[in-house]
């Protein structure tokens, strides 16, 4: 998976970007603010944002809100240490807790690498069936099913 790491400690974000290269995920850029993370997801649309929260130009939290906002099928992860229920209904599909470790980042990388190929593989079916019903003349059924349901099994 195609990662953006984003913490204003320079040393953590270093550190979160060597667990998913040894996780065997791609990082894309490391940046230290919301505001810079912004601008890089739209320069590398990542497969996943991993976030911290608390950052002092422009938090995780805001820039979340805004990348939904922009890009409701945008995925973030907040990496934080903040407690979790101040971060559960910030828009982030995950949430790791500082110190995160190599076992930790590898389990979520890899299973949102197999939840984002399912729904990958189940559009493409959709699609093919969406163009073959139109090919052959049958009327086409709702244009949402299996949308809804591939954004109702986002964690």
């Amino acid at each position: 998976m195609r990662v953006l790491v984003v913490d204003d400690q320079p040393h953590v974000g270093d550190t979160l970007a060597l667990l998913v290269a040894a996780s065997r995920h791609q990082v894309v850029e490391v940046v230290g603010s919301g505001a810079a993370a912004i601008r890089a997801y739209h320069r590398h649309r990542p497969d996943i944002v991993l976030m911290d929260f608390s950052m002092a130009r422009l938090n995780g939290g805001t820039a979340c809100r805004y990348l939904l906002a922009e890009d409701p099928d945008a995925r973030v992860v907040f990496v934080s240490s903040r407690p979790v229920a101040d971060l559960v209904n910030a828009g982030a599909i995950a949430i790791l807790q500082k110190p995160v470790g190599l076992d930790q980042i590898e389990e979520l990388l890899n299973s949102l690498q197999k939840q984002f190929l399912a729904e990958k593989e189940a559009a493409q079916k959709a699609s093919a069936q969406r163009n073959g019903d139109r090919g052959n003349g049958a009327e086409k059924s709702p244009a949402r099913t299996d949308a809804g349901a591939q954004a109702s099994t986002k964690p």
